[in-house]
């Protein structure tokens, strides 16, 4: 009888912690619906940022809008193109040279006009074209007379012969690299052979014969690794040290 006793009390006990736990929610002891529970709902606070005194960088949009455009630095200038050149011999009717080629031809136009200039050469018999006003035309120097160019553009042989060129063998032929033959004989040069010739390396053919020429003959010409054959007799004052 103790044990049913004490039985019953924690019977009556656990009765009376429902009951007042169902009213301390605000629902009355003879409602008898299953309350509704109300989920917990954990909120972690944002922290609020901190103000590091940086400004925070604008968008590039909106930066470069502000800026007037007489402070931006200037578009790059293109360079210009080189015209195409249509007058080389043997080139394909529908062909043009590549850039390099056409600089480079430029490049000896000009040289050859210069050479024209130094040497006299509004007195010589025929120079048609050497007096063009315009080097960098699309009608390059290989259609001027006694010019002759190989297929892409380079400057191989000047026959100049018999023109009646005077004055001094001017040094600017130096820049005319791919030169392989040079024909000034029977005209009125005098001087001396300019050393400097030395540097063209593809040249075979020198004919300076039938001139005033006069002083050493350049013994660098000897070092010349292409040259096959050199002609500078009648001229009494010029001699020949040894070739090396």
């Amino acid at each position: 009888m103790k044990f049913t006793h004490t039985s019953a009390l924690w019977a009556l006990i656990a009765s009376a912690l429902v009951v007042n736990n169902v009213n301390a929610q605000g629902i009355s002891s003879g409602d008898t619906s299953t309350p509704t529970l109300v989920p917990i709902v954990s909120v972690t606070p944002t922290p609020a940022p901190i103000d590091s005194g940086t400004p925070t960088p604008a968008p590039i949009d909106s930066v470069t809008s502000v800026i007037p455009t007489s402070a931006l630095p200037p578009s790059p200038t293109t360079t210009a193109s080189v015209p195409d050149i249509s007058n080389v011999p043997g080139l394909p009717p529908n062909a043009t040279l590549n850039q390099v080629q056409q600089r480079a031809l430029q490049s000896s136009c000009n040289t050859l006009q210069q050479l024209w200039t130094q040497m006299n050469g509004s007195s010589w018999l025929v120079y048609n074209g050497w007096d063009s006003t315009n080097a960098n035309s699309t009608m390059s120097c290989c259609s001027w007379v006694k010019v002759t160019c190989n297929i892409v553009g380079v400057v191989t042989h000047l026959d100049l012969a018999g023109n009646n060129l005077q004055g001094n063998i001017s040094s600017i032929l130096s820049q005319l690299p791919g030169l392989i033959r040079l024909d000034m004989s029977q005209n009125n040069l005098a001087g001396t052979i300019p050393d400097n010739l030395a540097g063209l390396i593809n040249l075979q053919v020198i004919n300076f014969e039938y001139n005033n020429l006069s002083g050493p003959l350049p013994g660098s010409l000897g070092a010349l690794p292409s040259l096959q054959k050199l002609y500078v007799i009648d001229s009494e004052e010029l001699f020949a040290p040894r070739l090396l």
